[in-house]
């Protein structure tokens, strides 16, 4: 294996508005290309990084992926099953992975990151996981991975991701970070490669974290830790350390012919998703709303509206950006200044991996390789 360059050459597909090129940059990695199918994500790339290539990674041409040495990838789930895997899932051009595994083939990358939501580990009980662990085994001697909340680092937005490091390297390099975020109470090396024909019984829910070394897997057992953020969401969306009304975390949501808005219990549930649907809205009493506070939402928000007993407000596209970490906050000009639709704006932010929480796991993965000069 080759030593570690001073600036990894880095290749990103479904790269979006640059989320994770954020976190990366900031780690330490060099980025030479960007790519996604997305028309608004690379226009914005373009605008923002001055660099980005509208490019289908299911149809593309070798002499369109220029060289690197990290693959870095943000891939959409798309539900295959064991069957379909027999079927010969790796060969249709409609599938993201099949061409991820693709590529890897054709460079040999050093290491290649990937991320996705945490379903991706239940999907089709289990198998779709297990299927992505015995591509990336036969090409890597060490997968690794874990999910961590962006809870887990200090944000308050409820938000899971499954992340996959997958290299051969001598020794794994994120097999301590979970360690961050759960209690491990035990680890077992199993025998049984990651082999999708294999007669041994899945677990009826794949664990949240673990590596599988030479074809064989690690499974770790372990708790989450408990998580308490240390402000609220007033504090948080108005930068006062004097809260005049508590804002609650909430959603529309249709039930039998009839849109109503409900908080949560839970403060941080609020759902930051793809589309102008699920844009960050939350509420207080009308009974305490009153000009001041009316002035201090409308420099945040872009809608307001008075449902279900309760004052909702929508934040802007920019607003909602600090539910991402600091690091995203480098955006906040671009994406008010972007000239899209609304939705459009939600949507980018929502298909973003947060930079702060990819930069948690990259400087970790950054600093164990210089460490150990692999």
């Amino acid at each position: 294996m080759k030593k570690i360059k001073k600036l990894d050459q880095t290749i990103e597909i479904c790269c979006g508005m640059g989320g994770t090129r954020a976190g990366l940059s900031k780690a330490g990695f060099n980025i030479v290309q960007s790519i996604d199918i997305d028309e608004n994500a690379v226009r914005f790339h373009k605008d923002y990084w001055n660099d980005a290539d509208l490019i289908d990674i299911t149809k593309y041409n070798k002499n369109q992926i220029k060289s690197g040495t990290i693959l870095s990838a943000g891939f959409p789930c798309q539900p295959f099953s064991s069957s379909g895997y027999r079927s010969g899932f790796l060969h249709d051009q409609g599938n993201v992975f099949s061409s991820i595994i693709q590529l890897i083939k054709e460079n040999e990358y050093e290491l290649t990151f990937l991320e996705n939501v945490i379903g991706l580990i239940s999907n089709s009980k289990g198998n779709t996981f297990k299927v992505i662990l015995n591509e990336l085994s036969k090409i890597y001697k060490h997968v690794e991975w874990v999910t961590t909340n962006l809870l887990d680092i200090g944000i308050p937005q409820n938000r899971d991701r499954v992340i996959i490091i997958a290299h051969s390297y001598k020794d794994p390099l994120i097999d301590d970070y979970s360690k961050k975020f759960y209690h491990v109470e035990q680890s077992n090396l199993f025998d049984e490669k990651i082999n999708i024909d294999s007669e041994h019984e899945l677990p009826e829910q794949m664990p949240l974290f673990g590596t599988v070394s030479s074809g064989k897997w690690s499974k770790l057992i372990g708790f989450r830790k408990e998580v308490k953020y240390p402000y609220s969401l007033h504090n948080f969306i108005f930068e006062e350390e004097n809260e005049e009304f508590k804002v609650l975390s909430g959603r529309f949501w249709a039930r039998t012919g009839k849109t109503i808005f409900y908080t949560s219990e839970n403060t941080y549930s609020h759902n930051i998703g793809a589309s102008l649907g699920n844009a960050p809205t939350f509420a207080i009493s009308p009974k305490i709303l009153n000009d001041d506070i009316k002035s201090k939402i409308l420099k945040k928000s872009n809608w307001t509206s008075i449902h279900s007993d309760m004052f909702v407000f929508r934040l802007k596209p920019e607003e909602s950006l600090k539910f991402f970490g600091d690091i995203t906050l480098q955006f906040y000009e671009a994406i008010r200044d972007f000239k899209a639709p609304l939705a459009a704006k939600y949507k980018l932010i929502g298909n973003m991996f947060a930079p702060n929480h990819a930069y948690d796991v990259l400087i970790h993965i950054q600093n164990k390789r210089k460490l150990n000069q692999i």
